[in-house]
This record gives structure tokens, sequence and C-alpha cells, in this order.
């Protein structure tokens, strides 16, 4: 079974060439805001029943986006990992992409915190997908090492 990437941009041409890279090695859910990128993850991690599901692995997330769940993708993945909190999950690796740097502290704090990588538009589709594979690794070692205590 191939990793699962959720991709949240608001770009759909940044969306569609993303995803249509990627998609020889994972499987990706495509997001337009912030909600449908909540509710991806929702569905597909965060409900009761897990072992029939294949969960989300690794996010990839503008930051400057709209929605009514969050204002930023930031705010997103805030939210997605307060449920994961909840949950006592592991929450999937994040990575950033934006045009700027931004320059809200607030903003910059939680890409700093909730971020494992960021990647300045625009980017390099191979070195984005030497991240991801980087990033999953870490995500199997943490899990494993989960389920074994």
């Amino acid at each position: 079974m191939k990793p699962k990437i959720l991709v949240v941009e608001d770009d759909e041409g940044v969306r569609k060439s993303t995803a249509d890279f990627l998609s020889s090695d994972f499987d990706v859910v495509l997001a337009a805001d912030t909600d449908e990128g909540f509710n991806a993850i929702r569905e597909n991690n965060l409900m009761d029943n897990q072992v029939s599901g294949h969960q989300i692995d690794l996010i990839i997330s503008d930051i400057s986006m709209p929605g009514l769940v969050a204002f930023n993708g930031p705010d997103m993945v805030e939210k997605i990992a307060e449920a994961f909190s909840f949950k006592k999950a592991i929450m999937p690796p994040v990575i950033f992409m934006s045009a700027f740097v931004p320059d809200d502290a607030v903003v910059f704090s939680k890409i700093v915190f909730f971020g494992s990588a960021f990647f300045k538009k625009p980017f390099n589709l191979f070195k984005l997908e030497e991240m991801i594979k980087k990033l999953l690794e870490r995500r199997q070692w943490l899990l494993a090492g989960r389920t074994a205590n």
C-alpha cells in the first residue's frame, strides 16, 4: 500500500502539478482550502474505526488559503494537532509551502512548531519528493517505537 499524502493548496495549478508528480509513488488526497484539508484528515485519520481506513501519512499545506475552519494552513494544522492530541495519535509530518516567508510572528511560530519542513514556491518537485521520503521514514520509526511499547 502506498503512503497517503494530503495536499492542501488553493492554487489549482500547483495542487494538480504536485499531485501528478507524486501520484506514481503516493496516494494523493487533494484539498482546495483549509476546510477540505481538515475534513480529509478527520475522515481518514480520526474516525473511531481506524482499522479499515488508510490514514494520511503526511500533509503538504500552503500557508495562505481561504477557509472557515482555519484562516490559513498553520491554523488548520494547529486544529488537526489538537484533534490528534485528543485521540492520543501521532500527528503526520507537515510540509508547509508558500511564495513568501510570513512576517506575522504568530503564523511564523506555528510554522516552526508544527512544520517538519518549509518549501518556498516555486520549488523543485524532486527535492519535495526527497523530503517526503525522509519524513515518512522518520514517521515509520516513530510509529514502530510506539507500537513496541
